[in-house]
């Protein structure tokens, strides 16, 4: 019977399957066609670990970033959930490394080897115990590896060793976690876990992609019940389908700018912006629990009644701010009060909510939402846009979103 090691054990384990690696002992790796990553082989939960290091060069050779494609819709077998790499960001990384000779990146990379996908792969095993392994995880020729975090400090260091001629980094090793079994959902919630708490990166589109596959995956309503809940997943994907969406009377049709998309002359709100200020709907004060699909149609519906009503402040998101923050934080809080205070609202067509838009003189004129204009001006930040939504309310002859302080 295998006994469990001792740390002691296992860190001398460990140093001498690398001692052996610098000596070649009993290594076949030929460099054209095989990588190997010495690790570490252990399970959690069901899942396979390799923890370990890999080679710089090596790195970029395999790893491979899945980054949004719009073309492809929303099959989340094949869309990417990962921003496009900025460029300022990984620079800055490979002239850090270029400039500090002992530059360290101790945080490691997590890659996912999408095993029922693509395959498995061999482990060549030096060392076995009860509930870990020593050995060689053997990546062969034309396999790749995903890059789920990390994707800036490879691209940094690709960066530097071909355009800064740093051939010493090619050497420099990085710690280096894959996921081998997981399959894609564990691997963007793991993407949106490690991101998205620690505010690193945007991850909306991972999240409008795990909204696929919640009704059959309660662990993923689970994971999401954090800082912002299942709401705001819901809310993503309303606003990306409202980009989407060709409806004639659909003012945001390509109008929302997705977090890897370039801004353009019509761009809008953010795909952030617009999905936060949709969050008085999903109010535990708001009456009306609807699906997607019907709170989709509303706002749509009632942002064609906005056009209508001031039909110029839609000819230039440059020049107007109705479709930017100022509009849509303040407009959605109007339109979830509209439904609340008066139900019928949600099944009026553009034109009946029009009549008891345009009652407002003040605000819902084109001049008010004018980028110079005073709404631009003078309310800025979530606590003005509601005192703008509740402004306007009142001039509707509706009760305000909060009590009227005495």
């Amino acid at each position: 019977m295998r006994c469990r090691s001792t740390p002691l054990q296992l860190v001398t384990e460990y140093l001498t399957l690398l001692r052996e690696e610098e000596n070649g002992a009993k290594i076949s790796r030929k460099a054209s066609d095989m990588i190997e990553i010495p690790s570490v082989r252990f399970r959690q939960a069901n899942v396979t670990f390799y923890v370990g290091n890999i080679k710089a060069s090596d790195l970029c050779t395999v790893g491979v970033i899945e980054s949004w494609d719009s073309a492809k819709g929303w099959d989340i077998d094949v869309q990417g959930y990962q921003r496009e790499s900025y460029p300022s960001h990984y620079k800055a990384i490979a002239g850090f490394l270029k400039d500090n000779p002992n530059a360290l990146l101790p945080s490691s990379i997590l890659l996912s080897a999408r095993k029922n996908e693509l395959g498995e792969l061999k482990f060549k095993v030096m060392s076995d115990a009860i509930d870990h392994a020593f050995g060689y995880l053997q990546i062969p020729e034309g396999r790749v590896l995903y890059v789920v975090d990390g994707q800036h400090r490879m691209h940094g260091l690709n960066h530097a060793i071909k355009e800064f001629r740093q051939k010493r980094l090619r050497d420099f090793l990085l710690p280096v976690v894959v996921l081998y079994d997981a399959d894609k959902i564990e691997e963007l919630s793991q993407f949106h876990l490690i991101n998205d708490r620690q505010k690193r990166i945007p991850t909306n589109l991972a999240q409008a992609l795990l909204g696929t596959v919640i009704d059959n995956h309660p662990s993923v309503s689970k994971m999401l019940l954090g800082r912002k809940g299942v709401w705001w997943m819901k809310a993503i994907m309303i606003a990306v389908s409202i980009h989407e969406g060709k409806e004639p009377e659909n003012v945001w049709s390509g109008r929302i700018t997705l977090p890897n998309e370039p801004k353009g002359q019509v761009a809008g709100a953010s795909l952030s912006s617009f999905a936060k200020s949709l969050q008085p709907f999903y109010s535990d004060t708001y009456p009306h629990k609807m699906d997607n699909d019907k709170l989709r149609a509303y706002l749509i519906r009632f942002w064609s009644a906005v056009k209508l009503t001031v039909p110029e402040s839609f000819s230039s998101t440059r020049d107007y701010v109705i479709q930017r923050t100022t509009g849509v934080y303040s407009l959605h809080w109007v339109s979830s009060e509209l439904a609340k205070q008066k139900p019928k609202v949600l099944k009026a067509s553009p034109t009946e909510i029009k009549s008891l838009l345009e009652v407002d003189h003040v605000h819902m004129v084109a001049s008010a939402w004018a980028k110079k204009g005073e709404l631009a001006q003078n309310y800025r930040g979530n606590a003005r846009f509601r005192d703008l939504a509740d402004e306007i309310l009142e001039k509707l002859g509706f009760e305000p979103s909060r009590p009227r302080e005495l």
